[in-house]
């Protein structure tokens, strides 16, 4: 089939508005015709210490795959997914072709008209009840029998769970590394920057603000951590906020194979899609299922400290499953500050 311009404007623009980690968008795009749509991860995005095993490019690309076949669907086309990775490079291709079915994608419909409204919320308390209707919604929303989605909102045996978060989070402001690749994302000056978190996005509130300028020297970093400061970090931006909200979400893949995470990266966005239809604010929490798959190369001591911190997670997952995911549920008025990404003009890839 030969999709129009339009057609072909919607489905970047679906793919551009997913996820990514700090909104990097990891990944350029190229057509080949005027029914196939390819994505290729971007090398000056991808392969850093927490994408170490292209973990975080994956996800991305899973999430903007998933958008784009949302799209297709509301737009009555079918899209047929291929993913392959070989050594540092991983592409998707997207085919179009129409449905041999008239079958009614009703519930895809629903989900694709929240792609723009979709958007992390790092606000907290969030109010309100995770009942086990909403639970079912939720459920029901991924469609890959592989993966595996909880939610939790068992007020004990969320306290469970969240010391492993934090301690996850807490690594990042351990290593001289993590460190770097976080602050370099974070926008202190520009209120509106094309890419990047600005304080605002983070919920760095007014009093803390000149404490988290400092905490981008790293020789401040450093030494505050003789204190303990990491910890205080991450209770402030782990423990206060879940503990603090009615529900937790977990995602699994069954393996860390590429292929399972890429699939993975589908599923999160289906459910945070479905979570945006129910008027639920989300916060993901990447850093236990990124950091243990990425496996960064750090100190002994922290590759210890992430060895332990796998086994933990193993040990709550279901058989050989690897968690992933775990994102904050509950319900919070307004609408947050969002962060701005890469335009289409500049995920173009030019192809030889």
């Amino acid at each position: 089939m030969s999709l129009s311009g339009s057609q072909k404007a919607n489905l970047l623009e679906a793919a551009r508005l997913a996820p990514s980690a700090d909104n990097s968008v990891p990944w350029q795009y190229a057509w080949s015709g005027n029914d196939v749509l390819c994505l290729y991860n971007d090398k000056t995005r991808s392969g850093s210490a927490t994408d170490n095993t292209y973990i975080i490019t994956n996800l991305a690309m899973g999430a903007a795959t998933e958008n784009i076949v949302l799209c297709a669907h509301s737009m009555g086309i079918n899209a047929a997914i291929a993913y392959k990775k070989e050594s540092d490079e991983i592409s998707v291709t997207v085919t179009f072709e129409p449905f041999t079915t008239d079958t009614q994608l009703e519930s895809e419909v629903q989900l694709a008209a929240q792609i723009e409204n979709r958007h992390s919320d790092r606000r907290f308390p969030y109010k309100g009840n995770i009942s086990a209707e909403i639970i079912e919604q939720l459920t029901d929303s991924i469609d890959n029998p592989s993966h595996t989605l909880t939610i939790c909102n068992n007020k004990k045996r969320i306290k469970q769970i969240v010391p492993l978060i934090r301690r996850a989070e807490a690594v990042r402001f351990k290593s001289e590394q993590l460190h770097a690749e976080l602050f370099d994302t974070v926008k202190f000056d520009d209120k509106s920057p094309q890419e990047g978190m600005t304080l605002d996005v983070l919920g760095i509130e007014a009093p803390a603000r000149p404490m988290f300028r400092l905490l981008k020297k790293w020789s401040a970093m450093k030494l505050l951590n003789l204190i303990g400061v990491s910890q205080l970090i991450a209770i402030r931006s782990v423990t206060l906020p879940i503990v603090n909200s009615p529900g937790l979400a977990m995602i699994t893949a069954p393996s860390d194979s590429a292929n399972d995470i890429f699939n993975a990266g589908r599923q999160i966005q289906r459910f945070w899609l479905k979570a945006t239809t129910l008027g639920l604010s989300v916060h993901l929490y990447a850093a236990p299922g990124v950091l243990t798959l990425a496996k960064p190369n750090l100190s002994q001591a922290l590759i210890e400290e992430l060895t332990e911190i796998e086994s933990q997670l193993d040990a709550i997952a279901s058989g050989t499953d690897k968690v992933v995911m775990f994102l904050r549920l509950g319900y919070k008025d307004g609408t947050p500050p969002r962060a701005g990404r890469r335009a289409i003009k500049d995920l173009e890839r030019q192809l030889s």
